[in-house]
């Protein structure tokens, strides 16, 4: 692009260009090296290895900068800021843990995700609903995604996937029964492990694909037993619930995933 039409400054900019390997790199960076003097050239890269061409090119010159990913607190922090900025000063608590899941941690994803919400909005208090109205169709809502946020304990993340499936036609038995069929199997693959019994044959016993005895095998170790019988317990008392009637069913689900996925590990 160029500053103005009379500008004999030119400037390009090359996303995400650290992929390619070292042969396809160097006339690039040839290019880059014999530019006249009044370019420039902005090169974006997620990571910066020290041994990349790039970043050693960047050094020699003095024009390699470095940003920190934001994460946890950090991140929330940053959101909290971006809201402000966009003029949303009354938010649900929930709101930047929301935004982060949802934008998956990426900054160029949730800042138009927030400018959005400054319109919807509108000066009123933003609710997590409003981000289940405005992004409900953002990602694919499916089951293994809501059972990925159960057992790694994102309630928010949980909730947004709950209401979509129930969006999407998905029957409140037929969840409360994929839910109980999971932990059944959690705690059987647990048992299995506490018997000292490797992937392999946890799945020939449980007739389950190897890849998926393996990815049990992987959460269960920041899953304890009594986290896995605790849950089994609150999906029986969610199904008599459902069978009794005795709230709607989309309100005895999400009250199923808050306790399972805010509850003690």
């Amino acid at each position: 692009m160029n500053l103005s039409l009379f500008s004999q400054q030119r400037i390009f900019v090359l996303p995400e260009i650290s992929s390619l390997d070292a042969q396809d790199l160097k006339p690039v960076l040839e290019i880059i090296d014999h530019a006249p003097e009044q370019t420039t050239f902005i090169v974006g890269a997620p990571t910066a290895a020290a041994t990349h061409p790039l970043t050693k090119r960047a050094k020699q010159l003095g024009t390699l900068i470095c940003f920190d990913k934001l994460e946890g607190q950090e991140l929330l922090a940053w959101i909290k800021k971006e809201l402000t900025a966009q003029g949303i000063s009354d938010f649900e608590p929930t709101i930047p843990a929301a935004l982060a899941q949802i934008g998956q941690e990426s900054l160029d994803s949730i800042v138009p995700m927030v400018e959005q919400l400054a319109l919807y909005s509108d000066g009123q208090k933003l609710k997590l609903m409003d981000l289940h109205m405005l992004f409900r169709n953002r990602g694919d809502a499916n089951e293994f995604e809501l059972l990925d946020a159960l057992t790694q304990q994102k309630y928010v993340q949980a909730e947004i996937l709950l209401q979509r499936l129930f969006e999407l036609g998905k029957s409140p038995f037929a969840f409360v029964a994929l839910i109980q069929k999971m932990f059944t199997t959690y705690l059987g693959v647990s048992l299995r492990m506490r018997a000292g019994q490797g992937s392999s044959i946890i799945a020939t016993e449980m007739n389950i694909k190897p890849w998926l005895a393996q990815k049990y095998v992987t959460s269960l170790r920041s899953i304890s037993p009594a986290r896995l019988r605790r849950a089994l317990r609150i999906m029986v008392r969610a199904e008599a619930k459902l069978k009794s009637k005795s709230l709607g069913a989309e309100v005895i689900c999400s009250e199923a995933c808050r306790l399972i996925a805010l509850g003690p590990r």
